[in-house]
């Protein structure tokens, strides 16, 4: 005799829709999980994307010095001229790129006038926004992510914002672009009220 035929029927019944429910419940959490982690890793590939063709001008424009083309200042002015118009999702990820040496700004494709300026600005938890950003590019020699909490601009509430860097050695400096990832957290929310229905 097994452990199932002495427990009577609406027992074994009641055991079932526990077991469906709990089947159901997991199969949601495990989704929702895995959409979340699919539209994060999402993001990072953009930013990734945005980075690389940031690497490229620089590259670009480094090989121009090394041929004598132009000097380095010349080489960083027109890097700062393409960067300010390198921009997408509705102008909400945009280029900053760092002189690593002094964490000065030398590109920041939302605000011109930070170009030359250290800012030292933190974040909520005081976390040194320039070093999150530099820091994403130390990783790697591909690049690396980091996050910190910052307001959308208009706004002050601040929110998760992820950083996608990289190190261009031959001017020693930081690139990097970042995305708000609070929709996101809307998004997987939606599934999962969708799914509970």
């Amino acid at each position: 005799m097994t452990l199932l035929s002495n427990l009577k029927i609406h027992t074994k019944f009641a055991s079932m829709v526990i077991l469906a429910a709990l089947a159901v419940c997991t199969t949601v959490a495990v989704a929702a999980s895995l959409t979340r982690a699919r539209m994060v890793n999402d993001r990072i590939e953009q930013l990734h994307t945005a980075v690389d063709l940031l690497y490229g001008q620089a590259q670009m424009l480094q090989d121009e010095v090394v041929a004598g083309k132009m000097t380095v200042d010349q080489a960083k002015a027109e890097f700062r001229r393409i960067g300010h118009h390198m921009k997408f999702n509705s102008g909400q990820a945009y280029p900053i790129a760092h002189t690593i040496a002094d964490s000065s700004v030398l590109l920041n494709g939302a605000d011109e006038k930070m170009e030359g300026k250290v800012l030292g600005m933190k974040d909520a938890n005081g976390v040194l926004i320039s070093e999150a950003q530099i820091s994403a590019g130390r990783q790697s020699p591909e690049g690396g992510t980091s996050s910190y909490l910052y307001p959308r601009p208009g706004q002050t509430e601040p929110l998760r914002k992820l950083v996608f860097g990289r190190i261009f050695a031959p001017w020693n400096i930081s690139m990097s672009f970042g995305l708000y990832v609070d929709d996101i957290e809307s998004d997987v929310d939606a599934l999962l009220w969708r799914l509970g229905t």
